[in-house]
Parts: structure tokens; sequence; C-alpha cells
């Protein structure tokens, strides 16, 4: 456990038998062949052999993995405990390969039972169901039936054989409902329960945060046609956390099964502390404005300078000019060249560089002068 043994590199490796009422170890040889045997394996190749446990009956099969880091060691070096769940005999075939990652492949007899393979990302709320299932020999597609329940009411399944698909139109069902596919060949039934979803592409509102000394996290909402989605039920994030100015990452995905969207990354910012704007002084075809200096530190460094927009309506959509002023020493500044007898709308903000990223405040609250 802990070890990177993904180099090809195997330690001794003893797997514990099953009780073979209920499951039994198989090893597969390096030319691809089954062995069965009640007796205990032991591993110590880098041919990529693995053991499987097959089921034989309805029940719990435990079994356990010494591991030894070297061939002569007399005790091994840990002791991985393994359990399976089997709900159907013969249905799921769990296979442990020699690396302790675990898998699982769906492997059976098709004469004998009905197989499928999981569906993903199924759209039911738009009135219809998709399903697969590994192709199958003539006489077993033959015999194959699947019926489809959604609302109470039952809806027949076709059976596309070419592409081992099938296909159920739905009618009124109900988002959060549930679908319930029935499989039958021969005396063999199979059931499965999949909820009603629906592929949705949200509406996501970050909070951007204005410097305070403290570590934040992203805040975040989720909106579906103005509703808002519930996190922990519909969706959950996690986010880095951050102190000073600058973005860190958060990530949003689905949860419930309810909606399904793609996930999500981005960044989340924090801001620089903004300055007071103090009433601006007018001269002939020029302005002075002053401001109250931002000297705080946030973090190891202040601010980069200040930015002064003028405009001559109050949205700053008319007549717009920016002013830079870098330093944050730097309380004041003349504005020249600009139109006489003309009432402008001043506003500042302060900005500040962190690597390639500029951060800028909030705008302040604007003021109005008339240029002589």
């Amino acid at each position: 456990p802990g070890e990177d043994w993904s180099d090809g590199w195997n330690p001794k490796m003893v797997w514990h038998s099953l009780d073979p009422d209920i499951a039994q170890l198989c090893y597969e040889n390096a030319d691809g062949k089954f062995q069965t045997t009640g007796e205990d394996f032991e591993l110590n190749d880098d041919t990529g052999s693995t053991v499987s446990v097959v089921p034989q009956s309805i029940g719990t099969a435990e079994f356990s993995v010494d591991v030894y880091d070297d061939e002569e060691a007399e005790k091994p070096v840990a002791t991985v405990p393994m359990k399976i769940e089997i709900t159907q005999k013969g249905l799921d075939r769990g296979r442990y390969e020699p690396y302790l990652r675990q898998c699982y492949a769906y492997e059976a007899d098709y004469s004998k039972q009905i197989v499928y393979g999981e569906t993903e990302d199924l759209d039911t709320y738009n009135k219809e169901y998709k399903g697969e299932y590994p192709a199958l020999t003539s006489d077993d597609l033959d015999k194959l039936k699947i019926a489809v329940t959604a609302g109470g009411k039952n809806y027949p399944a076709t059976i596309n054989k070419a592409k081992s698909t099938f296909t159920a139109k739905i009618a009124n069902a109900k988002l959060g409902s549930y679908v319930k596919i029935k499989f039958t060949m021969g005396s063999y039934t199979w059931t499965d329960d999949l909820m009603v979803t629906q592929w949705i592409k949200p509406t996501y509102t970050i909070k951007t945060y204005t410097y305070n000394g403290r570590a934040r996290k992203a805040s975040v909402t989720v909106t579906y046609k103005g509703k808002a989605l519930k996190r922990g039920t519909d969706y959950d994030f996690d986010s880095y956390s951050l102190k000073n100015v600058g973005r860190a990452k958060y990530s949003i995905w689905a949860v419930g099964g309810k909606y399904k969207f793609n996930y999500k990354e981005g960044y989340f910012k924090i801001n620089p502390k903004g300055t007071t704007l103090k009433t601006p002084k007018r001269g002939k075809k020029q302005i002075t404005v002053k401001w109250t200096r931002q000297a705080t530190r946030m973090a190891k460094a202040r601010i980069t300078g200040y930015q002064i927009q003028l405009a001559t309506n109050s949205k700053f959509t008319k007549g717009k000019k920016l002013v830079t002023v870098k330093g944050y020493k730097n309380t004041s500044k003349k504005i020249k060249k600009l139109k006489k007898k003309t009432k402008y709308f001043v506003r500042i903000r302060t900005y500040m560089k962190v690597g390639k990223y500029t951060y800028y405040s909030g705008w302040s609250k604007y003021k109005t002068v008339k240029t002589k």
C-alpha cells in the first residue's frame, strides 16, 4: 500500500481463496487461460496475470491478499481485505489485478442469462430511453424481451440487433422519478431502476471579494431557468482558499442524478480595496481630481495605482475618457484638453498587478464638475 508498482515489478502476493459455495478464485495464466481452484494462489511475475472472483451463489464473498516485499520474507508487509456483494448467481465477476487496483467486468454465459451493459447519461426526460447490452447470439436475441415502466405505465422497447441497443418512447415521465427496466430471457429476469434525468445548461454566479486580510473560498450560486438549484441535492462544488489579491480555482459538478450538466472549472477573485473621491476642481477646459491615498498593504504589496474615468452622462457611456495614475502615493491629477463649459461625471478605482493579471477595485461614487 502506498508503493508505486507500475514499473512492472510485482512483490510476492498470496490471494486467499473464498468459500467455494459462494464464489471461486480463477487464476489467469500468461497465455490467457483460466484455472479454478479452492486453494490459495501465489503470484510473483510481471506478466499482468490476474485473479478473478466468479460468483457461485448469492451472498457476501470475502477474501484477503497478503503482500510481501521480498520472495523470501516470512511475514507480509500488508494484508488487504476484499469483499464482493453477490446479488445474482453468475452475473457479476469482480476482477482484481496484482497492483491492488480494482475493476469490474460483466461476463456471463449468454445461453443461461441476459447480460446488459451500464447506460450512461440517459436523457429520459426528453421522452426517449436508450440502453445498451453486449452482442448476443441470434438464438438469445430471439428470446430477449425488454419492458420499460414509467409513472405506472408500460412502454414497449424496440431492440436494434445490429447495434445491440434498445429504445423506449416514454410519455409524461416526471423529472426525478424512476424508470424501471425489466429484461427477460427464458426463465431468467433482471430489473434495473434509473432516475429520469435532464441535461441542462445552468447559469453560474461567482462572488468577487474585496481584500480584507482573511482567507476566502468561492461563493457559488447555480440556477436553471431562474430557479436556484440546491447544493448537495443538485450540485456540489469545491475551491481553493485565497487570502491575498489574486485568483483561485473552483470546480462545480452535478450530483443526485436529477440534473446532468458538464463539469465546470473557473476562478474566483479577490480585488484590491478602493478609494474615496473628493470634489473635483474646475478650470478652463480642465479639471483637477483629488482622492484619498490607498496605502493598505495587501499581503506584502500595495496597489499599483489608480484609474480615473470621465464621461458626459451618469452611466459613463458618452464622452468617455480614462486616465491612469501609477503609484499608490499620488492623490491628485490634473486632466486637460476637455470641452469648455461641459458637465463631467467623474469616478475613480484602484488597480493592482499580481503576476500577469491585473485586478481592479470597484468604482467610487461619482461626482460632477463643469469646466470653464
